[in-house]
């Protein structure tokens, strides 16, 4: 009787320290500097039931739309929560325009479920604007005499 007890509580013991190692921490789930990223964070132990999230963006860091050659402004990020049997849960932070060099971040604090089956997910979106100028060449003096021809 008592091989079997610690049997069963080693089994339990293996199976609890096995599933603790799945949680993810601290994760950057989208980053393009140290002013304009998406985060989350779900604490690192069996019991956690909570996720911290944060939106970050600044106007003055810039990325480039390759389809139409443009270079681009972020104007907003979002993070977004999907906790099963609940409204998603989401925050929205925004630039102040394509000059705006401070970081404007939002945080968001979301209840897991501890209920088994399917997990908590974590979303990001932002938006983009075009800044004035369309990055190329420009033309030479010879090019635009033939256009005035």
């Amino acid at each position: 009787m008592k091989k079997i007890l610690k049997f069963c509580l080693l089994t339990l013991m293996i199976t609890l320290s096995m599933s603790s190692v799945s949680f993810a921490g601290f994760q950057y789930l989208w980053k393009v500097s140290s002013g304009t990223y998406v985060s989350t964070y779900h604490p690192d132990y069996y019991f956690a039931d909570t996720y911290d999230g944060t939106a970050s963006v600044r106007g003055t860091d810039r990325g480039y739309d390759s389809k139409t050659g443009y270079k681009s402004y972020y104007t907003w990020t979002q993070i977004t929560y999907l906790v099963p049997g609940y409204k998603p849960y989401r925050v929205r932070v925004y630039s102040g325009g394509k000059n705006d060099s401070v970081a404007r971040v939002k945080k968001i604090k979301v209840k897991d479920t501890l209920l088994p089956g399917k997990k908590t997910r974590a979303l990001y979106n932002y938006g983009t604007a075009w800044v004035d100028t369309k990055p190329g060449p420009i033309p030479s003096r010879k090019v635009k005499n033939n256009l005035s021809k």
